[in-house]
């Protein structure tokens, strides 16, 4: 991770750390001196990653493009999409079929229910039929059509969250 680390990938780790998941892994990508999409996918195979966030900013968007496109080349991973620019334009973002999931909004539980869905079912037929008792996403379904659910709207106890992980 960077010197100064998106606190929103931080929520989301320590969140699904807090509920069990003990092998959570930061990459702040935006550090490009350290990390190159080569770099990245690297570490995703070196360490067996299975399900891959990706958060995108409007100015970061094409190069979370990029990379989830790399890794949709390399990996038969899940890849999420998430971040303030997901939820401006989420039928844009999915046009570029590189995402198996975006994320609108907070991403701590969504994120953690995806994850979950998938560690049960894997990519198979039941995983994506199930995926529409997800708030706040976006996917695909088999027949590759782009899917929506309901919104619930942001979380009022913000104490419910635990302090973003670092590492």
């Amino acid at each position: 991770v960077g010197k100064y680390q998106p606190l929103n990938i931080g929520y989301i780790a320590s969140y699904l750390m807090q509920q069990g998941y003990s092998k959570v892994h930061l990459i702040d990508g935006d550090d490009y001196k350290i990390y190159t999409k080569n770099h990245i996918i690297d570490y995703l195979k070196k360490y067996k990653i299975e399900v891959v966030g990706i958060s995108m900013l409007s100015f970061s968007v094409i190069s979370g493009i990029r990379l989830a496109k790399a890794i949709r080349n390399e990996l038969n991973c899940m890849i999420v999409a998430g971040g303030i620019h997901c939820g401006l334009y989420p039928k844009e973002i999915m046009e570029h079929n590189c995402f198996d999931v975006l994320v609108v909004g907070e991403g701590e539980r969504r994120f953690f229910e995806l994850v979950k869905s998938y560690e049960k079912y894997g990519k198979t037929p039941y995983f994506y039929s199930k995926l529409g008792e997800i708030d706040g996403i976006f996917f695909k379904d088999q027949k590759g059509d782009l899917q929506k659910t309901e919104y619930a709207g942001i979380t009022k106890d913000i104490d419910a969250f635990p302090y973003p992980a670092r590492e």
